[in-house]
């Protein structure tokens, strides 16, 4: 009897149990689901096939042939098909978003839209899985019984792969977490040094220039007002065999993406600000702090970075001044 008219019994488990298995897995169920049903075509066709290369090594390569030999085999309704489609396309999706995943680009507010996002792919997986699942029990022979116990694998991967997972996970979010905090604090001096200079140098002209306006005096009046510093700065980079263009080249996404917002924010204020003061100095104030958006058409993030670089020695200078009053109380303290 050939390949073609003999009968797989596809791996036989409840509807239920699939759907649970997947979602206490963290969709890991899948790969041993994967390498189950190529161990079942391997035993079936007598062919030369690698069950654990297929199932959990290579499966991204191979899980469309997998699909499309249920699809052959279980000649499913109509519904079945889009399910054993969508199935594939769902395994390769969550992989990719989860091989792209960079936890120096994460906030605590992208951890928690990308664990929704995760949650939803997991219960939608699980339940296209679970429909699959119920046409190949209709489709194995009448005797075939369902397992119930977990086995050693299946123990493996529900257990142990998650737990690997949220491991590793935690690990290099909280790594990413304390890069954050040392270049934003004052834990590390100089990482703080590289973010504000990159901050003022780098990021403030660069987003002001998406706006449409370049910056003419805003580096020279950071510079100027925090000579001291900014020398200190450069000179300890110096003698590491490093300049500000490498060390801004080292700061995190997520450092980059905070200054940016942060920057952006600032913007937005100076913007809300300046049509205020013009309201108020035409005789018609504005009453809530909502800013019509024809009010926001007419002075710009454009104009608010232009009075910003216009007035930045005096900005810088009021700044610095304050920055030395400050060290002049706590040396009295």
């Amino acid at each position: 009897m050939t390949e073609k008219n003999r009968n797989i019994i596809f791996y036989p488990i409840s509807a239920q149990k699939m759907f649970w298995c997947i979602v206490l897995s963290l969709g890991f169920y899948q790969l041993f689901w994967f390498y189950k049903n190529w161990q079942a075509i391997r035993f079936v066709g007598r062919i030369k096939i690698n069950p654990i290369l297929r199932g959990w090594i290579l499966s991204v390569f191979y899980v469309f042939q997998l699909f499309f030999i249920i699809k052959k085999r279980i000649s499913p309704s109509g519904v079945t098909v889009f399910c054993l489609w969508a199935a594939p396309i769902l395994f390769i999706f969550d992989l990719f978003l989860s091989l792209t995943l960079s936890f120096d680009e994460f906030t605590l507010r992208h951890v928690f839209y990308w664990f929704l996002f995760e949650f939803i792919i997991l219960i939608v997986t699980a339940f296209v899985l679970s429909i699959i699942q119920k046409s190949i029990n209709k489709y194995n022979p009448k005797q075939t019984e369902l397992k119930k116990k977990v086995s050693v694998g299946e123990f493996f991967t529900i257990i142990f792969l998650p737990i690997f997972f949220v491991i590793s996970f935690a690990y290099n979010y909280i790594n990413a977490l304390n890069r954050f905090n040392d270049i934003t604090s004052l834990t590390d001096p100089q990482k703080f040094l590289t973010a504000i200079n990159f901050k003022h140098m780098v990021a403030y002209p660069a987003i002001c220039q998406k706006h449409g306006y370049d910056m003419k005096f805003y580096r020279k009046a950071f510079a100027d007002a925090f000579m001291e510093e900014y020398t200190i700065f450069d000179k300890k980079l110096q003698e590491q065999n490093s300049d500000i263009t490498k060390e801004w080249e080292k700061l995190p996404v997520n450092v980059v993406n905070f200054i940016n917002d942060l920057i952006s924010s600032e913007l937005k204020e100076m913007q809300k600000t300046m049509i205020k003061a013009s309201t108020e100095a035409l005789g018609n104030p504005i009453t809530t702090e909502e800013i019509p958006e024809e009010l926001k058409s007419i002075l710009t993030i454009k104009d608010a970075c232009k009075a910003i670089d216009y007035n930045a020695t005096k900005i810088f200078k009021a700044n610095h001044n304050q920055k030395n009053a400050i060290l002049e109380k706590i040396k009295e303290l």
